[in-house]
């Protein structure tokens, strides 16, 4: 299960890294370049993603909020969360490994109301994101916020012992 998710993750990934780069170049102006053969590697995939924001704040003619119609916007939506929620899955799994007799080793570790409020962090986070500034930063803790809000689980809580499930 695992595998499969990093699996997806990466080919996800590295499907979208072509497409924000040869995109951000084409809107820029300037002519896409084929030296490499078409084989990306992590920093076209990290300059991919930071020229979202740069691509949003130059273009004269919209707002940040009528990007949300461009296929691109859901892609780097979707790459931002993919990301959030592999490293949630990635400290998920870290803190169950080497925490494994302690309350940091349980499923759930937040109740219905911590749930709740991060839903709402969640929400703010994206909207926010969305009619700013398309930050990848915002767009990551969005969707950490729905990873924990999803899963019952939250880091921050197991790092610390908390547990505010009801027994």
């Amino acid at each position: 299960m695992k595998t499969t998710l990093l699996m997806m993750f990466w080919a996800v990934l590295l499907v979208t890294a072509p497409i924000f780069a040869t995109q951000a170049q084409e809107m820029e102006g300037s002519e896409v370049s084929q030296e490499n053969n078409g084989s990306f590697f992590l920093g076209d995939t990290i300059s991919g993603i930071t020229a979202v924001p740069e691509l949003v704040r130059d273009s004269s003619d919209a707002s940040p909020l009528s990007f949300i119609q461009s296929p691109l916007a859901w892609a780097y939506v979707l790459v931002m969360y993919i990301l959030a929620f592999a490293f949630g899955f990635f400290y998920r799994w870290l803190l169950k490994t080497f925490a494994k007799g302690s309350v940091r080793g349980v499923s759930s570790n937040i109740g219905k109301y911590d749930r709740a409020i991060r839903y709402a962090f969640w929400l703010g986070l994206l909207v926010w994101a969305i009619t700013t500034s398309w930050s990848p930063w915002l767009l990551f803790f969005s969707g950490f916020a729905l990873f924990e809000a999803l899963f019952s689980w939250c880091g921050l809580y197991a790092a610390l012992g908390r547990n505010t499930c009801p027994s």
